[in-house]
């Protein structure tokens, strides 16, 4: 059976952009608990999600309040653990989402997103084997939504899982308000050579087709 090039097409952008994180988009949840993701706040700020979105309704919001309440060292963020066995290590990976600051206000502040690559099921020892991490203030974040995008991450052979990672870290600094908002957050397979070359064939195909 031949394929068209629109079919190849079709075939390998949606293989290609299957998302691994569950709720990416943080659309699905019950008010301000964010369904398939874990949520930590500390004492003086929340981990919510909210609808200041980049696109849908909902985000994903990591905030204190240095001015109200005592500072804490305590970290904001939200996660997603992926069950044992679910990650292909031959391959490699994309990582994206889009991010914002509440204010530029950076006195006290990191933000960073994090790829944890896991040992779930114990057959390389177990935990954490190897980590891409990203400090978002060095990547320029600032109070306008914008993408942030990680590609061709290298997940090490012995992982078979992952932790994703957002979050907001504060020093014990009073008079601060400040906070990071995370949508679209994606994990994808980086799409292999051979259907680059397919691709590439299909198209010229196409084009010879035109002619």
């Amino acid at each position: 059976m031949k394929l068209s090039a629109i079919a190849i097409l079709t075939i390998a952008g949606t293989a290609g952009a299957q998302n691994l994180l569950v709720n990416g988009g943080f659309e699905a949840g019950t008010g301000s608990d964010i369904d398939n993701w874990e949520q930590l706040a500390g004492p003086s700020g929340a981990t919510i999600r909210n609808n200041d979105a980049f696109a849908g309704n909902w985000a994903a919001s990591m905030s204190y309040d240095h001015v109200a309440n005592a500072p804490s060292a305590a970290p904001f963020f939200i996660q997603q653990v992926s069950v044992a066995n679910t990650l292909d290590n031959s391959v490699n990976y994309d990582f994206s989402f889009y991010a914002k600051l509440d204010t530029n206000d950076l006195v006290g502040l990191n933000v960073f997103a994090q790829v944890q690559w896991l040992d779930q099921d114990a057959s390389d020892g177990g935990g954490v084997q190897g980590e891409s991490f990203f400090g978002l203030i060095g990547e320029g974040i600032n109070t306008d939504w914008q993408l942030f995008t990680f590609n061709d991450l290298d997940a090490p052979a012995s992982a078979d899982s992952f932790l994703v990672r957002f979050q907001a870290s504060q020093g014990p600094i009073q008079g601060i308000v400040n906070g990071l908002s995370v949508d679209n957050a994606s994990l994808t397979v980086v799409p292999a050579p051979a259907s680059a070359a397919l691709l590439g064939l299909g198209g010229l195909a196409a084009a010879r087709r035109r002619r």
